[in-house]
């Protein structure tokens, strides 16, 4: 029981040796050391393909990976309110200097993000919400190093998160989709800024919160933290009000 605000991020990296095997995906973010003049890689990283029709950052086999679905609990309720990633492909040679990245939220089969004719879209651009802000973080040349790699920011409409949060009721499984356009290969990485990376923020209400989370939303009201302690205060002073109406008890009380 409680209320928890938990992230989580996802890169599509793996060590060399989990690439030589054959694999594409591994359980735990790998440390990325940058290369030093003179000296051998002895932490090479690689960044495997990354499937053209985007791929799930929890169980899509790219980068780092989850060993099961995210799928809610009957006593959990979840609120996602942000959701941000980087195109890692714009700093390579030879490709577009402009992101070309996208985040699609999924709800079991329903999807967040829409065209106006109700067809699924890629998602919301990584142009508009940049994560972590590459601004001044090229790290190829020392000379360059507080030079931007892009020079982008996050939309003054995303700065608080997204404007309308996710909900995913109880027994829901939910899922975040990152698409590269540019269909990236495998290849070495050298630089941090050459990473596709994509980052989701939630808000998880556990047992009895989820039941206010419920309730709230049943209302109309905003699934806040802020809502769901003032309900339950709300719902201590009614318990409170109650007993004091109740007559008091009379009668001989025995004393041990």
């Amino acid at each position: 029981m409680g209320i928890r605000r938990q992230v989580y991020e996802w890169r599509a990296a793996i060590p060399s040796e989990v690439y030589m095997a054959d694999r594409r995906f591994t359980k735990g973010i790998p440390v990325f050391t940058p290369p030093i003049s003179g000296a051998t890689i002895t932490n090479q990283i690689i960044q495997p393909r990354i499937p053209p029709g985007g791929c799930s950052i929890f169980i899509g086999g790219v980068g780092n990976n989850l060993e099961v679905p995210a799928e809610l609990r009957a006593s959990q309720f979840v609120v996602i309110d942000e959701v941000s990633g980087w195109d890692g492909q714009a700093g390579v040679t030879g490709e577009s200097p402009n992101q070309d990245s996208f985040i699609q939220i999924r709800v079991n089969t329903s999807h967040y993000f829409q065209n106006p004719d109700r067809t699924v879209s890629d998602g919301l651009p990584t142009s508009a919400v940049p994560f972590p802000d590459r601004n001044g973080q090229s790290t190829v040349d020392a000379a360059i190093a507080l030079q931007a790699t892009q020079s982008i920011y996050t939309f003054e409409a995303f700065e608080n998160g997204l404007p309308c949060p996710v909900y995913v009721i109880p027994g829901q499984v939910w899922d975040i989709i990152y698409t590269n356009k540019k269909s990236p290969m495998g290849y070495a990485v050298t630089d941090d800024s050459k990473f596709s990376v994509c980052y989701v923020k939630y808000l998880l209400l556990d047992g009895s919160d989820a039941v206010i989370g419920m309730q709230l939303l049943r209302s109309g009201f905003p699934v806040t933290v802020e809502n769901v302690q003032a309900y339950r205060r709300m719902l201590i002073r009614d318990e409170l009000f109650r007993d004091a109406l109740l007559p008091a008890p009379t009668g001989f009380r025995r004393v041990e």
